[in-house]
């Protein structure tokens, strides 16, 4: 599970060997107004997870900006930042799904 994860340092899918194991559910929680992650990096990433046989959920989300999770950004002057509770909230909600469902 990630929330507002950079993805910049990733090889291209096609650089990587195709893993041959079961890969684990992924949850990428991405702030669709973060500056920090290009839309070309998280869909090489996104690739890249899926070509080692990972399960991969974007939770792409709206108005959000890179920290959405956390309050503090709420005060920080930098508009790359910011808090948002409706974002978290969704955001913190499907972690807990995708954690309940795995761990039980």
């Amino acid at each position: 599970i990630t929330f507002h994860g950079v993805f910049d340092g990733m090889p291209p899918s096609q650089q990587l060997p195709p893993n041959k194991e079961d890969g684990c559910k992924i949850l990428i929680c991405n702030g669709e107004q973060d500056i920090f992650v290009p839309s070309l990096s998280l869909q090489n990433a996104i690739d890249t997870m899926k070509q080692r046989n990972h399960q991969v959920s974007l939770l792409n989300l709206a108005e959000a900006k890179h920290g959405f999770t956390n309050p503090a950004q709420g005060f920080n002057p930098n508009k790359a930042f910011s808090f948002n509770a409706e974002a978290a909230q969704i955001g913190w909600s499907s972690a807990k799904e995708l954690l309940k469902s795995t761990l039980n």
